[in-house]
């Protein structure tokens, strides 16, 4: 997979993810997950390394931030960050894949990284 290949699967991931974010924001779960991941992180961004086989070795980096409930990407490159959220490639696949699962049941994400930075 080419960097344009994966910072286009990436885009598509994360776009899903903020459908579904907004679809499901009034959801209690997601909506303290939420507000209380703008409260904790604030305008600190958020490291996203993309490995294919091994995980201490990524292909692609980016650097998003939480803003009112969605994500922006700020970076396609790496950037000093606190939190790094760690995706392989093939995950990202099957998100883009299957967008609708996704959107319509968002707890298919995996959210133990923000879980855990935020004490959920």
């Amino acid at each position: 997979m080419t960097q344009e290949d994966t910072k286009s699967l990436f885009l598509q991931f994360i776009n899903t993810f903020n459908v579904a974010l907004t679809k499901h924001k009034e959801t209690i779960v997601y909506k303290q997950m939420l507000e209380l991941g703008e409260k904790i992180l604030g305008n600190k961004i958020i490291g996203v390394e993309v490995y294919s086989e091994n995980e201490s070795s990524s292909v692609a980096y980016y650097t998003i931030r939480l803003n009112a409930g969605t994500f922006d990407v700020v970076s396609h490159k790496q950037e000093k960050s606190e939190l790094v959220w760690k995706l392989k490639d093939t995950y990202l696949q099957h998100v883009v894949d299957n967008p609708h699962d996704y959107v319509e049941h968002p707890e298919k994400f995996e959210w133990d990284w923000l879980k855990s930075y935020i004490g959920m």
